[in-house]
């Protein structure tokens, strides 16, 4: 319990400086599943074309700090994986007539 309440202390800090704005991404399993096992076979089979919009797709941005010999490289969640909620998703359409 104590650790919960540290936990949730840390969060709330965070919060605090707008480092945490939002809820975490939700994952399909199923898709996330298939993208690794692609990922994993792009780079023996795929063309360099292929190779290149993988990591598109898995990169959100590379920093190079040539005086200190560093690459700093982000990495996002591909939008292939994850669960987006529409507007309106989950409705029925409007019926006429009724």
């Amino acid at each position: 319990m104590k650790r919960l309440a540290e936990l949730l202390e840390e969060k709330k800090k965070l919060g605090g400086n707008g480092l945490i704005d939002c809820e975490p991404p939700r994952i399909d399993i199923k898709k996330a599943r298939y993208y690794m096992d692609r990922l994993e076979k792009t780079p023996e089979s795929g063309s360099n074309e292929d190779k290149k919009a993988m990591v598109r797709e898995c990169v959100d941005r590379i920093k190079l700090a040539p005086e200190a010999r560093r690459i700093e490289i982000m990495y996002r969640i591909p939008g292939s994986v994850m669960i987006i909620n529409v507007a309106g998703g989950g409705f029925e359409p409007p019926t006429s007539g009724l």
